[in-house]
């Protein structure tokens, strides 16, 4: 047993100086590929999230933009708990900055994307790689996905300011004047959201299912809105669980109804009716667009849980026909697909790497 466990460490140490020795052999060669756009993601758990389809949706496309550069999704931790992302399909190998810093020696110009909520978090990992010495060739772009989750504006500079340039994009148009507020030194630009590898398909009301679908997330007021649905004749409930991504769209797809205790102007109430279905949710300002302000739609846009609680099996009973159901379904699609579709996205973005003159000899 002594032998073996020698041998263990031994083979675990070889990796480990191989792992560095290959990093600073690719790095010594890097000739062609001297610019970099980097995701950061933590790697001490896999995140299940609307926040990380967009950021895989968003590297996806930044590749296509920049198809001679480096683009990639990164860790920066020495001893990462996740290596790939495993609830969605996809075939993203991310890569450990830690082993493979030639990312960052050997490019001319950095570029990384760093979600809001983890802004302190990458400031450590990355001076704790001693990474420092790349700020001034290196520009931060804040994923602004949930302005809530958003430091202050204090907090944000004191972790930042070293960096060559400081940006920020944000997922929901509604943050964009409160942000150049809070921020006025910083760039900012909408980006708006899509899914990665995300395509909806419009189900009729006829060929839906009597389900409704209910999202994961926690309320204190869930549990008496789950009683007030159990009411409700004929209605199968489905709570969201631990699921892989493409399961949730085949039942997120054929549910007749959805209700979302999250965001809000999430993927549940948007996904819903754009796969022919309703979705309710409760009103919330940092995600809802102007369109559905002033209780413009009080049968499926509730202004509180306990008025939700109070009027959904009216409101499902109101709009359990062919007629309503497709028409509510088909107005409320065309509002979501005005602020929210692929192209939009896509054109956002390369608006984005245009503005702020990224790899100039590149475009």
């Amino acid at each position: 047993m002594i032998i073996l466990k020698k041998i263990k460490n031994i083979k675990f140490r070889f990796n480990f100086i191989f792992k560095i020795i290959k990093s600073r052999l690719i790095g010594f060669f890097w000739s062609k590929k001297n610019y970099s756009v980097l995701f950061y993601l933590p790697s001490d758990h896999e995140i299940v999230s609307g926040g990380i389809l967009s950021i895989f949706f968003l590297h996806e496309e930044t590749k296509k933009k920049f198809p001679d550069s480096v683009v990639e999704i990164i860790f920066m931790n020495r001893n990462s708990k996740v290596r790939e992302y495993k609830w969605f399909s996809n075939d993203v190998k991310i890569k450990n900055i830690f082993f493979e810093r030639h990312y960052i020696s050997g490019s001319n110009q950095i570029l990384i994307h760093v979600p809001e909520v983890y802004i302190s978090k990458f400031k450590f990992e990355w001076e704790k790689n001693g990474l420092t010495k790349f700020n001034n060739k290196t520009i931060i772009n804040i994923l602004n996905q949930n302005n809530k989750l958003m430091p202050n504006p204090d907090d944000v500079f004191l972790n930042l300011k070293e960096f060559k340039r400081i940006t920020m994009t944000l997922a929901f148009i509604r943050n964009l004047e409160r942000c150049k507020i809070n921020f006025p030194n910083l760039d900012i630009f909408v980006l708006s959201a899509w899914f990665y590898k995300t395509t909806y398909q419009i189900i009729p009301f006829e060929q839906k299912t009597d389900l409704i679908l209910i999202s994961p997330d926690a309320h204190s007021d869930k549990q008496a809105i789950l009683d007030e649905l159990n009411k409700c004749e004929g209605l199968e409930i489905f709570e969201m669980n631990k699921l892989p991504y493409e399961k949730f769209l085949e039942i997120q797809k054929r549910a007749k109804w959805t209700i979302t205790f999250g965001e809000g102007y999430d993927n549940y109430f948007q996904g819903a009716y754009l796969t022919g279905g309703i979705g309710f949710s409760v009103y919330n300002e940092e995600f809802f667009n102007s369109d559905f302000e002033n209780n413009k739609f009080p049968q499926i846009v509730f202004k509180s849980y306990s008025d939700l609680r109070e009027n959904i099996c009216n409101s499902i009973n109101l709009y359990n026909s062919k007629i309503k159901y497709d028409s509510l379904s088909q107005e409320i699609r065309t509002l979501v697909l005005k602020n929210n579709n692929e192209d939009i996205v896509r054109s956002n973005l390369h608006n984005y790497y245009n503005n702020i003159y990224l790899f100039n000899n590149l475009k």
